[in-house]
């Protein structure tokens, strides 16, 4: 073999005489599969290239194949010479039923299921990329064209023959198409035809004179006739799509299971089984190849016993049969050989296609006097009738003493009826394979049965019935045996012992009890519905944070009939395994089964399925393993199960499942923020005033340890919203380095009740996210300062713990604190109205403006226009004249104000309009412009005081001003 990643054939005897041939393939690739030109993919196969026939391209001009017969430079320059090892065998087993397709004019054939496809001659069949399956064989006409096109490839199945008749062709459109061809039986190619083709044989490969192929070929026998030739091309091989044909491991061997004892009067069982591994740790299930049975003998007569394959026995008393495998026999099929000699014999099973992957059977002696020990028990047997028991529970057995009495013409068959002692002695033991032989063996009654004949009878079994008993098989462990039985007193059959054999026996762990550990303790086995880890419906106690790793411990136990109510060997739904003993070898099989575990989500329904990961238990000890990195990826409420990996208890057909219910609650890990928006108070001047309201807005994605969205954060399994779970916000300054938090306040009696809470699609979002709205308000403070440009930062807590992540702010140097979401302007603000005087026969414009505290100002801060606010509201309303300011000529009846410059202050500068009191109306009045709190200061100086609106005077019929109003404002500036 050329490639790295050869096949090697390997023949292993095993302790029980079991004989596997098995092609093992470190790498399923294509150019393993077609490494060259021509290859063979069957041990016995033969590569024959004739005179003048040509392998072109070789690689190297060393054909992977056991035996060739080349001729004088058939590799162009050189004669081909063989590798010695086969190419990889591959298989393709789907095939529907579909219509017969009678061809006889040039069309379009599209992919799909069909019967069988015949073509008339001198047309062309064009076949678009995609995969054609025909049920019965292919038959291509004279010089007619299969036309390739649509830039793909095409693959061509057939379960019967493909031919391809004289001058015939298959063509590509372009160079992007492909056509990969597979029959389960042979390929034949009649002269002159022209293929550009992958082509795989299951069977014979016959290639005619003077026709081509351009691609490669395997088949078990591959003929190149006179003048042919193929081309190979790794560039076509790797371009071709053979939708997973060439990554699938063949590994395929065939198992005999007899017991060694068989009476002449009544159909001996006989298991044969196609296994994964050399081992027989798993069976093949999708192996639905052709067995051909033979005794060495060539004695006997085959019948169906619990097989759903097609028999077809041979000639009658030859020892011959064939068996189909179907899907159904999920790689198990358990037939039945009755043969009247009495003599000893042994069975051989070998693939139709492939013979060396076969086996013999131990022998088998033919007895007229046997005792026949049969599994009557009520628990479903295995894959194709193999038995199987389950630890810890009672197993039934009948014993019969069939006799044939050859001194009748014809020999009689009966049960002795008169072998009928009440306590008839025999010694019993059992014969393990080569597995488990730690393991505890199984009783009957009171008896631990001996791995080796005892010297003396060990036992007594009541057949006072008339040549039948019953005993039931008790067992604790796991294990894989035949259960003896040998009565050599010769008191009832005087020339011999009479001796029997059960079929071998299976027995499996009744489930595995799946327990989560907490802190050591094993949570349900201590505290049942009570424990953390268990959480009936939305309202139940957390457990863990979805992704987040948890500790659990499978444990394989024995049967109890309080949890299988309807004794079927299988756990009920609910029963408690918590209390069951183990099943001590499990694990310790010759290749040790493994448990996995899956999960299926309970709540909240329509949810995400979640993942769970760390599922697969290996290495038990004491029938016990244990993983501390399980977790599941969602919000919400599981049940876990666990099953075998393989599927098949020592390749028996039959699982072993565990359940735990209700695991849960899964919560969030964290909440992630995005698409952060702070809308100012002044969205035009893009700052706020200490004490007014701004809303900052925000995405909010709950998430798991990994930084996934857990979409199960719905409905009920929702922990945050303005009724539960808090939000906490907080602000720094970044020029001062000030923590301003304690500052900052909700607008509302709460951050939650200041906050609106949108999730999922109620608010056009998906489910696991939510938008949040809040209107914070950063108070000011007993003096003027700032302004700040401050990082605003969230950490917001649902009712199970979950919160903000990744901590980013740091607001008091204690480490971070919040989330940073963006930062905000505050300005503090106020509004400063001017004195103003005109004639009193004229509307008197008394103006104001807004102004901020800059700390910047020497020496030690003042305030500066506020030209950004254009948002502060006007309106006439908030102006009054002060009572009692009234000086002169002036009362409350002679002014008032009448308008204001406009709505909004322009550029942080306004004016209100005072009506002209009329001639002889001199005097002045105080002005007060009542604004919202956040724009009020201590206008009198007296921090006793609360801040006020601000006030000016307004005169008429003076142009001097008001020495009072000077003043103040020499006091304040």
């Amino acid at each position: 073999m050329k490639s790295p990643q050869a096949h090697t054939i390997t023949a292993i005897a095993l302790a029980v005489p079991v004989f596997f041939v098995q092609f093992v393939y470190a790498q399923a690739d294509c150019d393993v599969v077609f490494s060259d030109a021509a290859q063979t993919h069957n041990n016995g196969g033969k590569l024959e290239i004739k005179n003048n026939a040509k392998i072109v391209n070789s690689p190297d001009n060393v054909l992977d194949t056991r035996n060739i017969n080349a001729s004088n430079l058939s590799c162009v320059t050189v004669t081909c010479t063989q590798s010695g090892s086969t190419s990889q065998t591959g298989n393709y087993n789907t095939f529907p039923n579909g219509p017969d397709l009678d061809i006889q004019s040039s069309q379009t054939l599209v992919p799909g299921n069909y019967g069988e496809l015949k073509t008339g001659e001198n047309i062309t069949l064009t076949l678009q990329p995609g995969d054609y399956t025909f049920r019965k064989k292919v038959e291509v006409g004279k010089n007619t064209t299969l036309r390739l096109q649509g830039g793909g490839t095409a693959r061509i199945y057939s379960r019967e023959d493909f031919l391809f008749k004289e001058d015939s062709a298959l063509i590509m459109a372009s160079s992007t198409d492909r056509a990969f061809l597979y029959t389960r039986k042979k390929i034949e190619i009649d002269k002159r035809v022209d293929l550009t083709a992958v082509l795989y044989s299951r069977q014979d490969f016959k290639l005619g004179e003077n026709a081509s192929v351009f691609g490669s070929v395997s088949g078990r026998d591959v003929t190149m006739e006179t003048g042919s030739n193929i081309t190979y091309d790794g560039s076509l091989i790797s371009a071709t799509d053979f939708n997973g044909f060439c990554n699938q491991v063949s590994s395929v061997f065939v198992d005999i299971l007899v017991s060694t004892s068989a009476s002449t009067c009544v159909p001996h069982d006989v298991t044969v089984r196609i296994c994964a591994d050399v081992a027989c740790s798993s069976l093949n299930s999708a192996y639905t190849g052709i067995v051909n049975l033979s005794t060495s003998t060539s004695n006997g007569d085959w019948s169906e016993s619990l097989a759903d394959g097609i028999l077809v026995p041979g000639a009658a008393d030859s020892g011959a049969a064939t068996f189909q495998f179907e899907s159904g026999n999920a790689g198990s099929a358990t037939l039945q050989l009755a043969n009247t000699r009495a003599e000893q014999l042994t069975i051989t099973a070998t693939d139709s296609v492939d013979n060396s992957i076969t086996d013999t059977s131990d022998t088998i002696t033919f007895s007229d006097n046997a005792l026949v020990i049969e599994d009557i028990d009520s628990l479903t047997e295995g894959a194709g009738g193999s038995d199987v028991s389950v630890a810890g529970r009672p197993h039934r057995y009948r014993v019969e003493f069939y006799r044939r009495d050859t001194s009748q013409v014809p020999a009689n068959c009966a049960v002795a009826s008169n072998y009928n002692n009440a306590a008839q002695p025999l010694k019993a033991w059992i014969t393990r394979n080569t597995q488990l032989a730690a393991a505890v063996d199984p009783q009957i009654g009171v008896l631990t049965l001996p791995e080796t004949q005892p010297a003396a009878s060990n036992i007594t079994l009541d057949f006072s019935s008339g040549g039948s008993a019953f005993f039931d098989l008790q067992t604790t462990d796991v294990g894989q045996y035949a259960i003896e039985l040998l009565d050599d007193s010769r008191v009832f059959a005087s020339n011999a012992d009479v001796a029997g054999s059960s079929n071998q026996l299976t027995v499996r762990p009744f489930g595995f009890d799946i327990d989560i550990e907490i802190a050591g303790v094993e949570d349900r086995s201590a505290n049942g519905t009570s424990g953390a880890s268990y959480a009936a419906d939305a309202s139940g106690s957390a457990f863990i944070a979805a992704g987040s790793a948890f500790s659990v411990e499978l444990s394989a136990v024995q049967w109890q009939a309080a949890d299988d109510a309807d004794d079927d060997g299988v756990p009920d739904v609910g029963a408690n395994l918590t209390d069951n003993p183990f099943t001590a070898n499990f694990g310790q099989e010759n290749v040790a089964e493994q448990a996995v575990l899956s999960s299926s989500l309970i709540v909240p329904a329509g949810g995400a399925a979640g993942t769970l990961t760390g599922t697969t238990f290996s290495g038990f000890s004491g029938g016990q393993a244990a993983r501390s990195d399980v977790s599941f990826s969602e919000v919400g409420i599981v049940q876990i199960e666990a099953q075998l990996a393989s599927g098949s208890y020592l390749a028996s057909g039959s699982n072993v499942s565990g359940v735990l219910s209700n695991v849960g609650r899964f919560i969030p890990a964290s909440f992630a923020t995005s698409a952060v928006v702070v809308s100012e108070a002044c969205a035009a001047g893009a700052y706020s005033y200490m004490g007014e309201a701004f809303r900052v807005t925000y995405n909010l994605e709950a998430q798991n340890a990994a930084g996934a969205t857990t979409t199960n954060y719905r409905g009920a399994f929702t922990k945050l919203d303005s009724g539960q779970g808090s939000i906490d916000y907080g602000a720094f300054a970044i020029a001062s380095a000030s923590d301003l938090s304690a500052r900052l306040q909700p607008d509302g009696a709460s951050f939650n009740a200041a906050t609106t809470f949108i999730w999922g699609p109620s608010g056009g979002l998906a489910f696991g996210n939510a938008e949040l709205g809040s209107n914070l308000i950063l108070q000011r403070a007993a003096s003027a300062d700032g302004e700040h440009i401050a990082t605003l930062g969230v950490l917001l807590t649902d009712a199970d713990g979950s919160t903000s992540a990744p901590l980013n702010l740091d607001v008091d140097g204690g480490g971070n604190d919040y989330v940073t979401l963006a930062t905000t302007r505050q300005r503090y603000g106020r509004v400063f109205v001017e004195n103003a005087f005109g004639p009193e026969t004229r509307d008197l414009q008394v103006p104001f403006s807004a102004e901020y505290f800059s700390s910047v100002l020497p020496p030690s801060g003042g305030f500066l226009p506020n030209t950004l606010d254009s948002c502060t509201v006007l309106a006439v309303s908030d102006f009054s004249e002060v009572a009692g300011s009234y000086t002169l000529n002036l009362d409350d009846a002679d002014t008032s104000p009448t308008a204001v410059s406009g709505a909004n202050f322009v550029a942080g500068k306004g004016s209100v309009t005072l009506s002209a009191p009329g001639g002889s109306n001199d005097g002045s009045v105080d002005i007060r412009f009542t604004v919202p709190d956040y724009l009020r200061f201590d206008w009198d100086a007296n921090a006793g005081t609360a801040d006020t609106s601000p006030e000016n005077t307004a005169t008429f019929g003076s142009y001097r001003g008001n020495d009072r109003v000077i003043y103040r404002r020499e006091v304040l500036q």
